[in-house]
């Protein structure tokens, strides 16, 4: 990659590299709650109960990057802060898809100032510095998507195996990658014919295509397909129904991504003027089948830096940096003219663009993600320290506050599509499968300042429920100025249906029949000076009353009477 670089393609690197970390510094340090669902299984991983989200319970795939969770568990088993080393990872990653775009982009047009406009662009892009360093596999996806397109560029003739390797590894970090394995397979075909290589080197190369591919592919699948007794993630069944509101959401808020429709439209534009087209189109097809998937499966809506279109603007822009190249290449000046206003034209809107959003990325990025020290993650603390063993958190949110809460905590996410639970995602959201599991804590999200006023149906519902009257807050933190979460634990006062054992716990075992008289007495003393016996006070709470004829172990070392002989 850096065999005979120039001074220029050096210059350009280190000044798209610098423009990145400036556009990083705002953002460096925020964590968005979806990746610590991620971190929640690496944490059960480590403590041995396997990838899974709640130990104790049977496995569900509820992420959709392996890889990501992989690495993560390697740096909790090393005992490494895993947040900060995630992020770091994240912006590694970020740095390195750049450098590789940048390749990408003058293997394709031939010329050094091709990567200028995807180096300027992406590097001072709020979006792409926001979502390197926020803890997700985004950046980590973009790279390898990039790398194994640019290895597959050559098909058949060269690194068949090797690119069959990298769009494994790409498919270990997002499972969208094996569409884009298919989809290069073709493309190698459809080359092969045109250029009329031979057969024999047209099915050698499919065959160390495949082998690249399957070697790593083919066993995580089966072990994913045994282990989760499921061909698909869970997430696939979770959103499956949710096409029709996602679509719309997702093109809605698309346009606020403005970098993408420039790369897009440079992109188109430069395919229409040239004429060799075989790796262009190639590309081209690879960035909109990403996007395509961003806007129809992932639930990107609510998110200031629309993540998954990080691999799709890189590639377009690979693409659309050939703008640059028409003007050099062309031996008139009525040919020269157009390409350099394109040229302004895209290296001006890609500025503006990206500028432009930054405030607002930052402030919305500030209500949406958290940093280090949050005041969430003390609530989680707390939970850790005084959940017991097999108790139950219900919560919507089921990334910082589960992580933080530790694994021997079971969580049940009660999001409308659910991705840590197999029968919410596939049966719908049911209100008693969910009271059912008896939780000992919920965890309940407002968005109007201090007061309780839930804005998700899910929670409303749980919140005017009979039985929720049983529980009792506990503490309110606050996520940012307008986004609080309440704890509510059940209170065993005022469960009138619980077992007498569990009463016992509470409030002490009944006493011994030989020191029943001695109750007696005080219970007529009590009556008599106005107040409620010990039993009287405990069938006030509990509504359960005391067998007569019960014997339990004695306490303070007092022995029971013997039964009488006959």
């Amino acid at each position: 990659m850096f065999r005979g670089r120039t001074t220029t393609d050096w210059a350009l690197t280190l000044a798209a590299i610098g423009l990145m970390l400036l556009a990083v510094r705002p953002f460096y340090g925020l964590t968005v709650d979806d990746a610590l669902i991620s971190f929640r299984y690496a944490q059960n991983w480590v403590e041995g109960c396997g990838p899974v989200y709640s130990c104790g319970e049977a496995p569900v795939e509820g992420y959709t990057n392996f890889l990501w969770v992989a690495i993560a568990a390697g740096f909790i088993r090393l005992g490494v802060a895993v947040i900060p080393a995630m992020q770091l990872l994240g912006l590694l990653c970020s740095m390195a898809a750049l450098l590789v775009g940048l390749r990408l982009a003058k293997v394709l047009h031939g010329e050094r100032l091709a990567g200028l406009a995807l180096g300027l662009g992406l590097a001072a892009s709020p979006f792409w510095a926001l979502n390197s360093v926020i803890a997700l596999e985004t950046s980590a996806a973009a790279l390898s998507i990039v790398s194994a397109t640019l290895l597959s560029l050559e098909l058949p003739r060269r690194r068949p195996f090797t690119a069959g390797l990298a769009w494994a590894i790409s498919y270990l970090i997002r499972p969208e990658a094996m569409l884009f394995a298919l989809l290069t397979g073709i493309y190698a075909l459809l080359a092969s014919l045109v250029r009329r290589d031979g057969w024999r080197l047209v099915l050698l190369g499919a065959l160390r295509y495949s082998l690249g591919f399957l070697s790593v592919a083919g066993p995580y699948f089966l072990w994913r397909a045994l282990y989760y007794k499921s061909l698909f993630p869970n997430t696939y069944y979770a959103k499956k129904g949710a096409l029709k509101t996602l679509v719309p959401q997702n093109l809605e808020l698309l346009w606020r991504h403005p970098i993408f429709w420039v790369a897009l439209g440079a992109a188109a534009v430069f395919v229409l003027l040239w004429r060799r087209k075989g790796k262009i189109l190639y590309v081209m097809l690879v960035g909109l089948t990403s996007a395509m998937i961003s806007l129809s499966v992932h639930n990107n809506w609510w998110m200031p830096g629309h993540r998954l279109y990080m691999s799709a603007a890189l590639l377009f822009l690979a693409v659309g940096g050939g703008v640059v190249t028409l003007g050099a290449r062309a031996h008139y000046w009525a040919w020269r003219a157009p390409g350099l206003v394109l040229t302004t034209a895209l290296l001006g809107a890609l500025f503006v663009s990206t500028w432009r959003n930054q405030p607002s990325v930052s402030t919305e990025a500030e209500q949406h993600y958290a940093r280090e020290n949050h005041p969430a993650e003390r609530m989680g603390s707390y939970l850790r320290k005084h959940a017991k063993k097999g108790d139950w958190l219900i919560i919507r949110d089921a990334g910082f506050i589960p992580f933080f809460a530790g694994p021997k905590l079971k969580v049940l996410d009660i999001h409308d599509h659910s991705l840590n639970d197999r029968r919410i995602a596939r049966q719908g959201w049911s209100l008693n499968y969910i009271l059912s599991r008896k939780p000992r804590f919920i965890v309940l999200a407002s968005y109007n300042g201090r007061t309780l006023q839930l804005a998700h149906l899910s929670e409303r519902r749980i919140h005017t429920h009979p039985d929720f009257k049983l529980y009792r807050q506990l503490m309110r933190v606050a996520w940012n100025g307008t986004r609080h979460y309440f704890l509510y634990e059940r209170n065993p006062l005022k469960a009138s249906s619980l077992p007498a054992r569990k009463m016992n716990a509470i409030m002490g075992p009944p006493l011994p029949p030989h020191l029943r008289a001695r109750q007696l007495s005080k219970t007529g003393r009590a009556k008599r000076a106005g107040r409620l016996s010990r039993s009287k006070r405990r069938e006030r709470f509990t509504g359960v009353k005391r067998r007569a004829h019960r014997l339990t172990p004695s306490r303070k070392g007092v022995k029971p009477r013997a039964k009488p002989k006959h």
